[in-house]
C-alpha cells in the first residue's frame, strides 16, 4: 500500500512534463526510486523520468565543449557512432568509431539498405575507424583508416562483426574487448565477450572467452585503467547481488564480488571505461536503457574508491543530446584538467564532449 508522500510523488512523475515542473518530475522520480517499488510501477516511474533528465550543458552550464566526428566511415553509406578512446604515451588520444550498415527511424524501427536484406531477413553488420585526437583542441591529428579485422570462424548469425569494442592497454598493447555473436565455435547466439590486439589497422589474435554465467548474455564490460590493477581486469558491474563484481580468469572466466554497491546502482550498465584520477579513485560513466515504446538512455558519472571499489558518489543522471533517445558513452579519457568523453546519438553520429574535471567533482552527490 503506498505511502501519501509515495501517492504525491506519483502524481508528480507522471504529470509534472505537462507543466513544465521538470524539476519537481525529476526530485520526484528519484525519491521513488529509491524505495522499493512494485515492478510495473517501477518500470513507469524509470520511464518518466526520461522526460525529465537534464542534458549535460544544463548540468555544466558554458563547461562543455563538443565535436562531431566527421570521416569515412568504414563502408560508404554507414554510420558512425559510439567511439571509445585510450589516452597514448605521446599526450594523443586513440579513437575507435564503430560503423554500421543501419539506421533507426523516427518510430525506433531500424532500417537496412535493400542489399543487406534477403529472404531470410537483414543483416546488421559492424566495422570500425581508427584515428588519434588532440584532446586539448578534440581535432584529428591521424587521418582516418577503416580498421580490420579480426578474423574468425563464423556462425550464420545474422549480427556480424564484434559491437561496441572499448580500447585498453594489456601487456603494453593496444588491446579492444566487445560483444561477439556470431563465433562459430559458440552458435547458439549468446552475448559473449571477445578481445583481440591492435596491431597498426588490424586487429588481431581473436579470443571468444566464455561466460561466467552460464547462458547470460554478456555485454559492456568495463576496462579499469591504471598499474595497480591486475591486467586483464574488467569491471563486471556496479551491481551484482548487492556488490561491485569484477571479472578475471581464473580457472575460467570467474565474477569476484568487491566492495559492498548500494542498491540504487543496481539499474546501471557499463559505458566507458574506469578512468584513474587520484592514488585509489576512479571515475567512469555509466548509463541506464528505459524501454518507453522507445529505448531510452541516460547517464551518470560514478565514483569509485579503494582496492574493492567503493562506490562513493555519483553525478544527477543526465543525456548527451538535446533530446531523450538512443545514445551510448564508450569512452573517457582525463587529459590534464579536462575530461573528455566520446558518445553516440542515435546510432549515427559519433561525437567528443570536452569538460572540466573540477566542474564535474562538483557534481557528485552521496549515492542513496
Amino acid at each position: 500500500m503506498p505511502t501519501i508522500p509515495q501517492v504525491h510523488d506519483l502524481a508528480l512523475a507522471r504529470h509534472s512534463a505537462h507543466c513544465g515542473e521538470h524539476a519537481a518530475g525529476l526530485r520526484a522520480c528519484q525519491r521513488l526510486l529509491s524505495r522499493g517499488l512494485p515492478p510495473l510501477v517501477e518500470a513507469e516511474v524509470r520511464a518518466a523520468r526520461t522526460w525529465y533528465v537534464p542534458s549535460l550543458d544544463d548540468l555544466l552550464p558554458g563547461g562543455v565543449i563538443r565535436q562531431r566526428i566527421t570521416c569515412r566511415p568504414f563502408r560508404p553509406g554507414w554510420t558512425l557512432f559510439n567511439p571509445s578512446m585510450l589516452s597514448l604515451p605521446d599526450g594523443t588520444v586513440l579513437l575507435l568509431v564503430r560503423s554500421s550498415n543501419y539506421r533507426i527511424a523516427a518510430d525506433g524501427c531500424y532500417v537496412f539498405p535493400a542489399e543487406d536484406q534477403d529472404d531470410g531477413g537483414p543483416w546488421v553488420r559492424t566495422g570500425y575507424v581508427l584515428t588519434r585526437i588532440d584532446p586539448r583542441s578534440l581535432r584529428q591529428v591521424d587521418r582516418p583508416v577503416p580498421l580490420l579485422g579480426p578474423d574468425y570462424p563464423t556462425s550464420g548469425m545474422r549480427i556480424t562483426g564484434v559491437e561496441d569494442l572499448r580500447l585498453r592497454w594489456r601487456f603494453n598493447r593496444v588491446a579492444v574487448s566487445g560483444t561477439c555473436l556470431n563465433a562459430a565455435s559458440h552458435p547458439d547466439g549468446l552475448a559473449r565477450i571477445a578481445t583481440a590486439t591492435l596491431d597498426g589497422a588490424c586487429l588481431r589474435n581473436f579470443e571468444l572467452l566464455d561466460e561466467p554465467f552460464p547462458g547470460r548474455n554478456e555485454k559492456n564490460w568495463v576496462p579499469i585503467e591504471g598499474p595497480k590493477v591486475t591486467w586483464g581486469r574488467w569491471l563486471y558491474s556496479a551491481w551484482e547481488d548487492g556488490h561491485v563484481a569484477t571479472v578475471q580468469r581464473s580457472f575460467g572466466w570467474q565474477v569476484t564480488k568487491r566492495a559492498a554497491s548500494p542498491w540504487s546502482l543496481r539499474h546501471l550498465r557499463g559505458r566507458s571505461q574506469l578512468v584513474k584520477v587520484g592514488p585509489e579513485s576512479w571515475l567512469g560513466i555509466f548509463g541506464e536503457a528505459t524501454d518507453d515504446g522507445r529505448r531510452m538512455y541516460d547517464h551518470r558519472f560514478v565514483w569509485f574508491g579503494g582496492d574493492e571499489l567503493q562506490p562513493v558518489a555519483w553525478s544527477p543522471p543526465f543525456r548527451f543530446g538535446p533530446l531523450r533517445g538512443v545514445e551510448f558513452c564508450a569512452g573517457l579519457v582525463l587529459a590534464g584538467e579536462q575530461l573528455v568523453a566520446s558518445y553516440g546519438l542515435r546510432d549515427e553520429e559519433a561525437w567528443l564532449a570536452q569538460m572540466p574535471m573540477a566542474a564535474v567533482q562538483n557534481l557528485m552527490e552521496e549515492i542513496p
